[in-house]
């Protein structure tokens, strides 16, 4: 009897332990559309129960309410209803023939945007080097998108304004094209414009002149050679020039230099410019000068120099030495060597005499086509020259075989008694006739410590001989011997009082 009972009630609840389902067809979980009107399909069933009626659940109200209901029995039913661009939830809830209901386990959600693209941007030709040009609206082809990005403009700056316009910029020289994308985008939602091609179309630049042209010298009858391409260039194309003067002309000999030549009979100073041209666009260059001088006023001197004599400083002296050349209206180059070392490209150099030594200093200058030269011969605490006398009987001496001052290193000529031909190199100096290289400050403080180290130990090795060194006489041995006192004759014996 308890058996039977027990399995009524079991029976009584089955309806209740086993609920009908439902399904949530379309919209998917977290729909994304620019639709407002929405298609819902969901499905409800039950194994032992029928459908009575299914109703449509969304928050489009702010809280999830009945929006629609199905009531003719059908386990798959559909609601089309319209949103307003946003974020919702939806379910359905299904009630069964014997009352129960059933929802899906979870809402779905589905998100409604305003971005939308339409239409197709055209292509684009824009000139080589033009300024920014606006080429169209964005908002003709996109609703309603937040922001814009853009691919595929690799030498083309694509920029857009406030009013959503798109300008566009190209490299500077760049011509060629590019396939260009726009998108719009809206949160996590966007969309692509058609593919579109940015044309930069060649235009003939302009040549320019990079840097003034300098003045320029030469003689009589005698052509020189100008490197052009330092002054002047063109992006596109080779160029050709002209001058403006009937007293010259020039023959372009490459790419990259041009030769002026002068007529020939003419000579004197002209001012000048260059003009380089494509064959359409020009250039001009400043003006400068061309100096052509005659057979006569061709040859360069110095005329004069500072100081006129050789010298002996003491270490730590300064001196300033100058030259004063002629002039011929030419470019002048300077050139200072210390024994055979450049130390200078001005007028003037000034000598510290920081080291011992016989240095032998140069000064030449040149206009391009002659050169003239000025040397001093200089003693630094040295009395092996002391006088111009010295000096110049070095200048004048000579033998058999060798002859100073001919630049000729002879047999017999060593740098004290030659310095004019027997110049030490650099890092040496002159030390009694030969070229020895320069001690250190380093290497003097190593050769003292030395030094001193071999005088203390000196100093011990004698302290040790006097003072430590063992005698060799052996030591006496002493002998006790026992000696008789006697008390002396008044002794008084106090004890027994005599």
């Amino acid at each position: 009897m308890k058996k039977v009972l027990l399995l009524g009630i079991f029976l009584l609840f089955i309806p209740f332990a086993i609920s009908g389902s439902v399904t949530l067809n379309t919209p998917i979980e977290n729909n994304i559309t620019n639709a407002t009107s929405i298609t819902f399909s969901c499905t409800a069933s039950d194994t032992s129960l029928s459908v009575t009626s299914i109703a449509l659940y969304t928050n489009e109200s702010g809280s999830m309410s009945q929006v629609a209901i199905d009531s003719t029995g059908t386990e798959t039913v559909s609601f089309t209803e319209t949103f307003s661009v946003g974020n919702y939830l939806w379910n359905c809830l299904a009630t069964f023939s014997d009352a129960s209901t059933a929802e899906a386990t979870s809402d779905n959600t589905f998100t409604i945007h305003a971005l939308n693209y339409a239409g197709t941007i055209p292509n684009q030709t824009i000139a080589e080097d033009s300024s920014a040009t606006t080429a169209f609206d964005l908002d003709t082809y996109f609703t309603n998108a937040r922001y814009y990005t853009i691919q595929g403009n690799y030498s083309i700056n694509l920029s857009i304004n406030s009013n959503n316009e798109v300008l566009i910029t190209p490299s500077t020289n760049y011509t060629g094209t590019q396939t260009i994308i726009i998108s719009g985008h809206f949160n996590t939602v966007s969309f692509s414009s058609n593919p579109f091609l940015v044309n930069i179309t060649e235009v003939n630049d302009n040549p320019y002149l990079i840097t003034d042209i300098l003045n320029q010298s030469s003689t009589i009858n005698t052509s020189f050679t100008i490197n052009i391409n330092q002054y002047f260039t063109d992006i596109d194309s080779e160029l050709n020039y002209t001058i403006n003067s009937t007293s010259f002309t020039i023959n372009k000999t490459s790419s990259s230099s041009i030769t002026i030549i002068p007529h020939p009979t003419f000579s004197g100073t002209k001012q000048v410019t260059i003009t380089a041209t494509d064959g359409s666009l020009t250039a001009t260059s400043n003006a400068f000068t061309i100096n052509i001088s005659s057979a006569e006023e061709s040859v360069l001197t110095i005329e004069s120099y500072s100081p006129e004599d050789n010298l002996t400083l003491e270490t730590g002296e300064e001196q300033e030495f100058e030259i004063t050349p002629s002039t011929d209206g030419g470019t002048l180059t300077y050139l200072w060597t210390l024994n055979s070392d450049n130390v200078s490209t001005s007028s003037s150099y000034k000598f510290t005499a920081e080291e011992e030594g016989t240095y032998s200093l140069v000064a030449t200058v040149s206009n391009g086509n002659t050169t003239d030269s000025k040397i001093w011969t200089i003693i630094v605490g040295s009395d092996l020259i002391t006088t111009e006398e010295e000096i110049r009987s070095i200048l004048s001496e000579s033998s058999e075989n060798a002859v100073c001052g001919n630049g000729v290193a002879e047999s017999g000529e060593t740098c004290s008694t030659c310095t004019l031909d027997v110049i030490c190199p650099s890092g040496s100096i002159c030390t009694n006739g030969t070229c020895q290289e320069k001690q250190s400050a380093l290497t003097g403080i190593i050769i003292l410590a030395l030094v001193t180290i071999g005088i203390v130990i000196i100093g011990i090795l004698i302290y040790y001989v006097i003072s430590v060194k063992p005698t060799k006489n052996k030591p006496q041995q002493f002998q006790y011997r026992a000696a008789t006192i006697s008390p002396p004759a008044n002794f008084t014996d106090f004890y027994k009082k005599k």
